[in-house]
């Protein structure tokens, strides 16, 4: 294999690893912030009742 090949094969895993992290991220907060919501709507509902 050429240096080059081997270079970029190194940064697409590093890019790859980066993306999966961050889509992992984004995802983690997209769940706290619907159940947050959630928890808020339950709770305004159970005090109007």
């Amino acid at each position: 294999m050429t240096p080059t090949v081997d270079l970029l094969l190194r940064l697409t895993d590093q890019a790859e690893a980066l993306l999966y992290r961050a889509t992992t991220i984004a995802l983690t907060i997209y769940v706290a912030l619907v159940g947050a919501m959630l928890g808020v709507a339950l709770a305004v509902l159970w005090g109007a009742l």
